[in-house]
């Protein structure tokens, strides 16, 4: 082995004369197939945002609970309150993003429990789900928060009527952005927001991005 080893001579190319020849694939065309909106982007992920809004929730997941939950609780909210939903929306074929599409499952579903709970006049069995959500007695929004919490409230008031029946999004959606294989778990008007709980059960809850 020593004799083999003693007779390998590599060569070598100096990086100054190197000149690859390899080409990166170019993007593919457009077609009736492409179904992304083009000049359209979600938002760029900001973490300080969706702390901020988490923190801001009256009515929140309760502490541990498991993703394993998650699913059923936004396909009951989705399906019988679709506003409530779109804020965390994404509809890669109209553009139509909610601003809180880019924050972890555990924040959407908080952002999707507290937008159902006012939507139903703080009803006191609104904010339960057998254990599942629970009333926040102290919700704080602190003063480096407020102007991005409006704006993403403005962007969702928008995306609420883009996406409602009969809005600019009438056509079937990509997923609200966790990636990940999974049958659609509800509607949003005619957008579906499905492909969500398993992969956030599949990442660990972690953040996405798209």
């Amino acid at each position: 082995m020593s004799t083999r080893m003693a007779s390998v001579k590599p060569s070598s190319t100096a990086m100054s004369a190197y000149t690859p020849t390899n080409q990166p694939h170019a993007c593919p065309e457009t077609n009736t197939k492409w179904k992304v909106k083009s000049g359209a982007l979600p938002p760029t992920p900001d973490k300080s945002l969706c702390d901020c809004m988490f923190k801001s929730l009256s009515c929140a997941p309760s502490d541990g609970l498991s993703p394993k939950s998650y699913p059923e609780i936004f396909g009951f909210i989705c399906g019988a309150d679709k506003k409530a939903c779109a804020g965390i929306s994404a509809d890669t074929e109209t553009g139509v993003y909610g601003a809180y599409s880019m924050c972890n499952a555990e924040q959407k579903l908080g952002y999707v429990l507290d937008a159902y709970y006012k939507n139903q006049n703080k009803a006191a069995d609104a904010c339960s789900f057998k254990g599942k959500a629970v009333l926040n007695k102290s919700p704080s929004v602190a003063d480096n928060c407020k102007t991005a919490l409006a704006s993403a409230s403005s962007a969702n008031a928008i995306a609420a009527t883009a996406t409602s029946a009969g809005g600019a999004a009438s056509t079937s959606s990509k997923s609200a952005a966790m990636g990940g294989p999974m049958k659609n778990l509800f509607t949003m008007g005619d957008v579906a927001v499905g492909l969500y709980a398993m992969a956030a059960m599949v990442a660990g809850a972690g953040v996405i991005l798209l």
